[in-house]
């Protein structure tokens, strides 16, 4: 975490439960490792928030067939409805509310 805060958000593989939750910030923890293959959002909880993440490379772009299913897909009509359920979600809560 460079500046600001945000919250880290680990879901089941079915995308229904928040399975932990990770606070990021100047009050908290600056640094998280991340499981490998844990389906994940990032909610920041301050304006300007900047992160820095690092992934063993080389980078390769995210193919469809390795993205969520039950995600919105990025930059369409849905996908900003999705956004208030995760930044009100806890472990054990049902957080996929998307209509």
């Amino acid at each position: 975490m460079l500046s600001g805060a945000l919250d880290w958000i680990e879901f089941d593989a079915a995308g229904e439960t928040v399975v932990a939750r990770h606070r990021l910030g100047e009050d908290g923890a600056r640094v998280f490792e991340m499981p490998a293959g844990a389906w994940h959002s990032v909610v920041s909880l301050e304006p300007g928030s900047v992160v820095f993440e690092v992934k063993r490379g080389p980078y390769l772009p995210l193919p469809a067939a390795d993205q969520a299913a039950w995600a919105p897909a990025k930059a369409t009509p849905v996908s900003p409805t999705c956004w208030p359920s995760c930044a009100a979600a806890s472990p054990a809560t049902a957080s996929r509310n998307i209509a």
